[in-house]
């Protein structure tokens, strides 16, 4: 027991080693979990500008005029059997991507708006335009 001196090296290194690896660690999760946000961030603002594409092809269709064969009749829609105007899936993408249109109609005789829901990946988002 005379001479301790590899012993107390020995102990360092473990200490050192041991907060660099807990340090490594966090840095790792934390990056994982800001990856999740981006990632998750990402699909959000897809899913709008999806929902955002739904509302202005609907409003699109509603202002063609009548010889338009892309026209949207908002009188064709009966909202207590199909509230649905337009759903289209876009295949272009590896990802889950639709948005659905709905009328929004309170009171069942007034045609009042449109609710369009824009889907990317597991992400969704909505756009609500009342008049």
């Amino acid at each position: 027991m005379e001479n301790q001196n590899g012993q107390v090296a020995i102990f360092v290194v473990f200490v050192v080693m041991s907060i660099l690896l807990f340090m490594t660690l966090f840095l790792v999760n934390m990056t994982t979990k800001q990856t999740a946000n981006l990632r998750s961030s990402l699909h959000s603002v897809q899913a709008y500008y999806y929902a955002d594409m739904g509302a202005e092809r609907t409003l699109w269709g509603i202002r063609q005029p009548l010889l338009s064969p892309n026209k949207i009749n908002i009188n064709d829609f009966d909202i207590i059997t199909n509230p649905v105007i337009m759903s289209k899936i876009i295949s272009s993408s590896p990802q889950e991507v639709s948005y659905t249109v709905t009328r929004i109609d309170i009171t069942g005789t007034e045609f009042l708006g449109i609710r369009s829901l824009g889907v990317y990946a597991e992400t969704s988002r909505a756009i609500k335009l009342t008049w």
